[in-house]
């Protein structure tokens, strides 16, 4: 909640806490999850916006689903937390702004 809290209120909007599934490892445990939380950020540009978020410094690395991109928080330490949402706002705001500019 801290996370969502900080961001700009136009960033905030588009983002909400929830609760996901996790991914055990990298293929050693098949099937496996553990209960994490995560961020939902929607609207329109997802997969442009995970795009932005994997070339930003620091890179960000979240998946797509429908018009919504989820960040799984499991991995992230919380001293990364301001470091995040600034990546994210950025993120945000650049793919607001591709959208915007479309035709």
């Amino acid at each position: 909640d801290a996370i969502v809290a900080g961001l700009p209120a136009a960033v905030r909007e588009r983002v909400t806490m929830t609760e996901m599934e996790s991914a055990v490892g990298g293929g050693s445990l098949p099937g496996q999850s553990l209960e994490s939380a995560g961020l939902v950020v929607i609207g329109p540009g997802a997969e442009a916006l995970a795009g932005r978020l994997r070339a930003g410094d620091p890179p960000v690395v979240g998946r797509v689903d429908s018009r919504a991109v989820l960040l799984d928080l499991r991995t992230i330490d919380p001293s990364d937390d301001a470091a995040l949402r600034e990546a994210l706002a950025r993120a945000v705001a650049a793919a607001d702004d591709a959208v915007s500019t479309q035709p």
